[in-house]
C-alpha cells in the first residue's frame, strides 16, 4: 500500500512482496511463468529488478528469495551459490554496486542448515551484547561484532530445518 492505494510492482508471475524498508524500496519473490522457477526481487523507484542482475554474472550465484531489505539498503535472503548449496545471502546497494557476502550457517559443517545449527545460534544470540566466548564467532554473520537481529534474519534465510 502506497497513500492508502495498491501499489502495482511491475511483477508478471506470482510473486510476493516480503519486506519494505522506509525509503519505500520492496523485496520479495517471483515465481517465474516462463522457467518455472522463483528469483529475488527488489522494488525501487517505480522499477522491479531480479536482483541476479545486479552481481556479476561470473559469481555463480542464483537468488531466489529476498526475505528484508533495511534503509542502509542491506538485502538478507536466499539463494544458490555456485555449488549449488542453500546459503544466506547479505547484499548491499551501495551507489548502483552490488556486493554480496556469503553467509555461512551451517556451524556444524555437516552440509545442511538445521536444527543442530539452530540450537548452536540461540545459544550465542542469547549472548547478544557481550563478547563473544568460545565457539560464538561464527554465529556472528555479519562480523559487526556482535550476535544480533541481522544475523539472527540472516540464518533464517539460511535454515532448512532437519533432515
Amino acid at each position: 500500500l502506497k497513500d492508502g492505494s495498491m501499489l502495482d510492482l511491475g511483477t508478471s508471475g506470482d510473486s510476493i512482496a516480503l519486506a519494505i524498508n522506509d525509503l519505500g524500496q520492496v523485496v520479495g519473490s517471483e515465481q517465474s511463468s516462463i522457467r518455472h522457477h522463483a528469483f529475488a526481487f527488489l522494488y525501487n523507484d517505480g522499477l522491479t529488478i531480479k536482483l541476479e542482475q545486479l552481481i556479476p554474472p561470473e559469481s555463480g550465484w542464483y537468488l531466489y528469495k529476498a526475505n528484508d531489505i533495511n534503509n542502509h539498503g542491506e538485502i538478507v535472503g536466499s539463494g544458490l551459490n555456485p555449488n549449488g548449496e542453500r546459503h544466506a545471502f547479505l547484499l548491499t546497494l551501495d551507489n548502483e554496486v552490488m556486493v554480496i557476502n556469503t553467509v555461512q550457517a551451517d556451524f556444524d559443517r555437516d552440509g545442511d542448515v538445521d536444527l543442530t545449527d539452530y540450537l548452536l545460534f540461540v545459544e550465542c544470540f542469547t549472548k547478544a551484547g557481550q563478547p563473544h566466548r568460545e565457539g560464538c564467532g561464527d554465529a556472528d554473520l555479519d562480523g559487526d561484532g556482535d550476535v544480533d537481529l541481522t544475523d539472527l534474519v540472516s540464518f533464517q534465510s539460511a535454515f532448512t530445518g532437519s533432515r
